[in-house]
């Protein structure tokens, strides 16, 4: 497992923090045994009416925390860590031979020793106050784990770390039994159960053993400082208070008669959901803004790149071993090497100096020791011409204090040296060529491009170049003949002790600091001299914060890359991949070494027709994004969504970052989306299509029927009509009674029309009435036997589940006749819980249910809508040769 970067001050509270739990172990403990002791009943049960913590558990207590507080006091001596091992040992005799007792059924009454009248007299629920089975077995694991604490070998911490977690599941049962009365949580079988108190100890006990050792095994994932650690503390607490209240609400509201089952499932199940979507909620906002800092964290590090690139100093680093690592402009202008030439060769195979082997490894090793190492040396240029440089170098180490690697800055001192050449030169003459020189001096101070400053012997500032008034916005005449200490005040008087040095010393002394009343950052060179000091002065703020937010930028990257949600990888144009994040490995199953080691072909479906495409646009614009087909290591293929820009790297490289994010989920539910319109549309047209039939059927009932029946009456009117006007009425009473069958007969079939379309039973007495009806119907028509069972209550639903359930029906039965060439149909109504179900079975040839789904028939599709339009449930079963079952399930109300 690899070691995250721990976050040291939560680590540290933690400890602190079991130390309070073991306290609070030690005290319950202590409570209850003096309860027993002094026979306290409210001590023994602080709840009445549960089973109180036996006085060998409470001493067994009182010994662990003593054994764990030893461990902790006490880490790395033998003496100390021999008696608290000696403590856990003898816990696990006890609690072992309890364990052994209870598996052989032999009388144990090691538990009833001490105390024995006022134990065996303390009866609860008919039980006895022994130590029960569930507690003995967790002082066992917290021996273990008591034990092995502090052990560094793999094998015991896993050892300890696994009886510990078992441990506070054990005492998490245990306490959820007794808050929500579930006895099979805290009691094993028919023996004497764990008591409350005994549970909570446990728990806090199994808690501060974690806690005490925050930065191994399991708790390390938990107190880096990654964002993993940050979330999963912010969370762990509100899930697992807020099921536990949500439950007891669900009980109490069930228990008190607010709601039946049915609604505290329902009320219970939306209440964690709205608790998950608010984790989940939480957990966006602190990934979106850590995202956000990410790319101000990108943004500052471009910034800082190019304010090294700017400077005219050389500015380089190396990794441990002195091989270069970056090279900016300014150390090629002085050295004369391309960055191409240097990258990742060791700086002394070309950059060489006037140093020996043993003066540079002492020095190597001074630098390592100190820190930091500032100095002057000689180096070689390309041209094998020498340079004076003034060399800043940095040590860079990792949390653990491990060197990673050195940051040097060297400063072109050659126009100086010369100059100070020259300042030798001018002392030495000065007596005989005083006011010649002079001014020459002055302009050349003038001409310098740092500040320059003289003091003489006693500490006074006797000259200050026009550098120095700029740059300490103060004019020559204020400055001169005060002392040069009014101007390098500092709180720590590091500038003053430099000053000193160089005096006592007389060697150059170099130095960088920070002056709070001009808010900058400077770098000193104090050199002696036998009429004074000279001061150069260079302001460094630029590339003294360049350097300080540069290292911070890199790391904020390097955790960007590590925690992103989304695959990443750092390609070249060929298909070679440099890097991959955990995301990518976890996306294509594969290790970051297998990703690299196998490159694009590995992962990446080459046949994909989208692929060139994409290659193009991100050869052409430098970024693409698209869909393409990737490989899993276990041969599947998935699409994803990829977004691949290019960039140069410090070597001019051209490079690729692509991020990767796996949308087979999103495509397939877009899929069943389009199947669901697909379906809808088909039987949309399906309706239209038995609207229109209907009411050609109607029509050509009303015409060939209807329109009959009324034209006959129409010439039996017109009859009757010339024979009362020509005075025969002697024949128009039978005519009428013939009127009157005809009429009759028309009425008839209105009314049958009118029942094809509605059955007005359905209005009238209600669907058992029409159910029965339509069956007799069904019957008489077909001759197939129907057995139909119904319920002996009344049936009340809402008027669009009557006319559904019916059509369901009268769908089903016209498929038996058309299709099912059945005997027999069963047919069953019920109501229950609140539902009403309709069932119908028949044995006829039945059908492959698969074949039928490819089909996508639009009857059984159109049964399914009516259901689901009645919130209803609706599922078929059929085998070939074997029969069709329909069930159609609707709630009453």
């Amino acid at each position: 497992m690899s070691r995250f970067a721990p976050d040291l001050d939560l680590q540290h509270r933690l400890v602190k923090r079991s130390i309070i739990m073991l306290t609070v172990v030690f005290v319950i403990s202590l409570l209850s045994f003096a309860g027993w002791m002094f026979s306290v009943e409210w001590l023994k049960h602080p709840i009445s009416g549960l089973v109180a913590m036996n006085p060998l558990t409470s001493l067994c207590f009182v010994g662990l925390v003593i054994a764990l507080r030893f461990k902790l006091k006490y880490k790395g001596k033998r003496s100390h860590g021999a008696f608290a091992d000696s403590i856990a040992v003898i816990v696990l005799v006890i609690t072992f031979s309890k364990l052994l007792a209870l598996a052989a059924g032999w009388d144990y009454s090691l538990d009833q020793l001490i105390f024995f009248n006022e134990v065996n007299s303390d009866t609860v629920s008919g039980f006895t106050n022994r130590m029960a089975p569930n507690t003995a077995l967790c002082f066992g694991l917290l021996a273990v784990g008591v034990l092995f604490f502090h052990k560094l070998q793999r094998f015991f911490l896993i050892a300890a770390q696994t009886a510990t977690v078992l441990v506070l599941m054990v005492a998490v049962f245990s306490i959820l039994g007794y808050i929500f009365g579930a006895k099979e949580f805290y009691e094993v079988q028919n023996y004497i159960p764990m008591a409350l108190s005994s549970g909570i100890c446990f728990f806090l006990f199994s808690l501060a053993i974690l806690f005490a050792s925050p930065g191994t095994g399991i708790m390390q994932q938990l107190t880096s400082k990654y964002s993993g650690s940050f979330i999963a503390w912010r969370l762990f607490l509100p899930a697992f208070i807020l099921p536990v209240l949500i439950g007891l609400f669900r009980l109490w509201g069930q228990r008190s008669g607010l709601y039946n089952l049915e609604f505290g499932s329902a009320l219970f199940v939306t209440s964690m959901i709205l608790f998950f979507l608010s984790l989940i909620w939480v957990n966006t906002l602190l990934l979106n803004r850590r995202e956000q800092s990410q790319e101000e964290i990108i943004a500052e590090k471009n910034y800082m790149a190019n304010l090294v690139e700017q400077t005219s100093d050389a500015i380089l680093s190396t990794d441990p071993y002195l091989n270069i690592m970056s090279w900016n402009n300014g150390a090629e202008e002085i050295y004369g090497y391309k960055k191409e030439e240097v990258m990742g060769k060791p700086l002394g195979s070309f950059l060489k100096s006037t140093l020996d082997p043993e003066t540079s490894e002492k020095l190597l090793a001074d630098l390592n020791k100190r820190g930091y190492y500032n100095a002057e040396y000689i180096f070689f240029n390309k041209q094998q011409q020498p340079v004076n440089v003034q060399a800043s170098v940095t040590v860079l180490k990792n949390q653990e204090h491990q060197i990673t690697g050195y940051v040097a800055v060297h400063r072109d001192i050659s126009e100086r040296k010369q100059l100070e050449k020259q300042l030798k030169e001018f002392n030495n003459q000065l007596e005989i060529q005083v006011k010649e020189k002079t001014a020459e001096l002055r302009d050349v101070f003038e001409r310098i491009s740092d500040a320059f400053i003289g003091v003489d012997n006693d500490y006074n500032v006797v000259y200050i170049n026009k550098r120095a008034e700029l740059l300490f916005n103060i004019s020559s005449d204020q400055l001169t003949n005060t002392s040069v200490y009014k101007l390098f005040s500092t709180t720590e008087g590091e500038v003053e002790r430099a000053i000193k040095e160089t005096f006592i010393s007389r060697e150059y002394v170099y130095l960088e600091t920070w002056l709070a009343q001009f808010q900058k950052w400077f770098e000193l060179n104090v050199y002696p001299s036998p009429s004074g000091l000279s001061i150069y002065i260079r302001d460094i703020t630029i590339r003294k914060k360049a350097l300080l937010e540069l290292n911070a930028s890199e790391e904020k990257y390097r955790l960007f890359f590590e925690n992103s949600m989304d695959g990443i990888l750092l390609t070249d144009g060929k298909g070679q991949i440099f890097s991959a994040n955990k995301a990518a490995t976890e996306i294509f199953g594969m290790t970051e070494e297998e990703i690299c080691s196998g490159g694009r072909p590995a992962i990446l479906d080459e046949t994909d027709p989208n692929w060139p495409k994409f290659f193009d646009a991100r050869n052409r614009y430098g970024k693409a994004q698209g869909e393409l087909r990737h490989f899993r290591k276990n041969g599947s293929t998935f699409l994803a969504e990829i977004t691949s820009v290019k960039f140069k790297n410090a070597s001019g490289e051209e490079q690729t970052n692509t991020i990767i994010r796996d949308i087979t989920e999103r495509k397939r539910a877009e899929e069943d989306l389009n199947e669901s319109y697909q379906q809808i549309r088909r039987l949309t047209a399906y309706l239209q299509k038995v609207r229109e039939d209907e009411r050609a059927h109607i029509a050509r009932e009303i015409h060939d029927e209807l329109g009959q029946q009324l034209t006959v009456m129409k010439m039996d009117v017109s009859w009757m009509k010339k024979k009362i006007k020509n005075g025969d009425v002697n024949a128009v009473p039978a005519k009428m009674d013939e009127l009157q069958e005809i009429l009759d007969g028309t009425v008839s079939t209105v009314r049958r029309i009118a029942t094809d379309l509605r059955p007005s039973l359905l209005d009238d007495i209600g669907l058992i009435a029409a159910i029965e009806w339509e069956v007799d119907m069904f019957t008489k028509r077909t001759g197939i036997k129907v057995n139909l069972s119904k319920p002996e209550s009344a049936v009340t639903m809402p008027d669009e589940s009557v006319t559904g359930l019916f059509r369901i029906l009268q769908e089903s039965l016209t498929n038996i006749i058309r299709h099912a060439s059945a005997s027999q149909v069963d047919i069953h109504l019920e109501n229950q819980n609140n539902d009403f179900i309709l069932y119908i079975e028949d044995n006829g040839k039945g059908f492959d249910m698969n074949t039928v789904a490819g089909k996508k028939t639009l009857g059984l599709l159109g049964m399914k809508e009516r259901s689901a339009m009645m919130r209803g449930i609706f599922t078929i079963n059929s085998e070939p040769l074997k029969g069709t079952k329909l069930e159609v399930r609707v709630p009453l109300s």
